[in-house]
């Protein structure tokens, strides 16, 4: 390794970073000799692409299913590097792309705390019209456990936070 080679080694931004944690899904959009990406291609893909990124931000912002989130949360942000690649070739109008999955890496906690609370609403809802303590005590665990595939991708006070949400909810409703 020369001297050259230490100079000019590439610097990875977050979203580049976190493109190559991620495992390999078909909507991956990685510059491969498969996808290549030029000026045809955006062309005819850029539309669909920022359409697809906010329907996923829009489910993302609302949806009540842990595995529904996490999905689309991963779609949005290869959609968003998609763009981002789709740029050098034609004009995308709108707020700085490579800022933008910069952002949405940054916040994923914050996402997640909030799905977190809304599925815990939802229980709670749901554990208001059900009779038997069976039933309750089945939708908190389902709730608890909707969780835990997916705890690799979630900070510890987030994994605490479902825990302790689940906990509460048995106290007030057991």
């Amino acid at each position: 390794m020369g001297i050259f080679s230490k100079l000019f080694k590439p610097k990875y931004t977050k979203w580049q970073t976190y493109l190559s944690t991620r495992p390999n899904h078909y909507y991956d959009l990685t510059p491969s000799p498969k996808i290549k990406i030029n000026r045809s291609y955006s062309q005819m893909n850029a539309k669909n692409y920022y359409k697809q990124y906010n329907e996923s931000l829009k489910l993302i912002d609302t949806t009540k299913k842990p595995d529904v989130f996490f999905e689309r949360y991963d779609f949005a942000v290869t959609r968003i590097i998609g763009l981002i690649y789709m740029k050098k070739y034609i004009k995308i109008e709108g707020s700085d792309l490579p800022e933008t999955a910069e952002k949405l890496i940054d916040h994923k906690q914050e996402f997640v705390h909030e799905l977190i609370l809304r599925c815990s609403n939802a229980v709670e809802n749901k554990l208001l019209t059900l009779k038997t303590v069976k039933s309750k005590e089945n939708n908190i665990n389902k709730f608890e456990t909707s969780f835990q595939p997916f705890y690799g991708e979630m900070s510890p006070e987030n994994i605490n936070y479902v825990t302790e949400l689940a906990n509460k909810l048995r106290r007030l409703y057991l």
